[in-house]
């Protein structure tokens, strides 16, 4: 038995102090894994990159309505979406657009949409019955002041697929109802890091600043 432990020990011993390998050996076990973190890395970036893009480019669309004094069309909605996808480096006709103007007529009211328009197909316009729903995340509002809210929706596919080890589902989502069938169903608000395909959008409001209210006009 001793000597058992010993020829034992002494091959694990061997075995420590063994630093002779195979360059080609070791090369085929650790390319496969760097290559997985340039891709991950790579996905990493460009999730980033797109993400702060479209906060940026939903900035300058929200900024821009702010300093409206005229009422705007459904042609200026489109001309919009086109916009906020140059700025974001996004394909054409692939985001959506949902511009809405809320106000309140005190401070302890509820929410009221002045009107909300849709360009693309990825939102449903606000109604005063699901507006509350993001009243969490709206600023304080004072009585007869209104807001215009610019949202933005993506969907966003990786660059590679780099499986499920970076993922972390952890998505903040709203309960909406859909003002023309009544059914609820949920929409997300806010951005996770999950690496898969996925929803990217953003979610903008600025009050008006040389007018008192962002008007919309269908038939212009």
């Amino acid at each position: 038995m001793k000597n058992s432990m010993k020829i034992a020990l002494s091959r694990l011993k061997a075995f420590k102090d063994n630093v002779s390998g195979s360059v080609s050996v070791e090369a085929i076990v650790t390319l496969p894994i760097l290559l997985w973190v340039v891709a991950a890395m790579a996905v990493y970036l460009d999730v980033f990159r797109t993400k702060s893009a479209m906060d940026k480019a939903a900035f300058t669309i929200s900024d821009a309505l702010s300093r409206e004094t005229n009422a705007i069309s459904p042609d200026y909605l489109q001309n919009s979406r086109t916009l906020f996808e140059e700025l974001a480096g996004l394909e054409t006709d692939s985001a959506s657009l949902r511009v809405s103007v809320i106000s309140r007529s005190s401070a302890a009211s509820d929410f009221e949409v002045e009107w909300s328009e849709v360009v693309g197909d990825a939102f449903v316009a606000w109604s005063d019955a699901s507006i509350d729903a993001v009243e969490e995340v709206m600023p304080t509002v004072g009585s007869n002041e209104t807001l215009i809210l610019v949202e933005t929706h993506y969907q966003y596919d990786p660059l590679y697929d780099i499986g499920p080890l970076l993922s972390g589902r952890n998505n903040e989502s709203i309960t909406v109802v859909d003002p023309e069938t009544g059914e609820e169903y949920e929409q997300q608000i806010a951005w996770d890091l999950d690496m898969g395909s996925r929803n990217m959008q953003t979610f903008v409001f600025t009050r008006p600043r040389y007018a008192p209210q962002l008007v919309y006009d269908s038939n212009s």
